[in-house]
């Protein structure tokens, strides 16, 4: 997994992106958005993480009903793409 946060000094706006790719390096799935007021490069970049933990936590916990392990491979589940997508959009609100 590949994530990184940018920060706009001047508009104070921090930027996330984080890619996930399967054990080949191919890609599997993406995810990108911005957080306006942001006071520092740092700040960003956690923020950047706080995203990508949140959906893999939200995940976790779906693991937790689970009667066996599952693997995904190839393209990501509806239950991914939902809380990523979900996880954004709550971060972009919240802030």
């Amino acid at each position: 997994m590949n994530i990184d946060g940018s920060w706009n000094v001047g508009r104070r706006v921090a930027g996330f992106g984080a890619i996930i790719r399967d054990s080949d390096g191919l890609f599997v799935v993406a995810l990108s958005g911005s957080f306006g007021d942001v006071s520092s490069p740092l700040l960003s970049k956690a923020m950047a993480v706080r995203v990508a933990n949140a959906a893999a936590h939200h995940l976790a916990k779906v693991g937790l009903s689970l009667m066996q392990n599952c693997e995904w491979v190839g393209s990501p589940p509806s239950i991914v793409t939902y809380l990523l997508r979900n996880v954004c959009s709550s971060m972009l609100r919240d802030g």
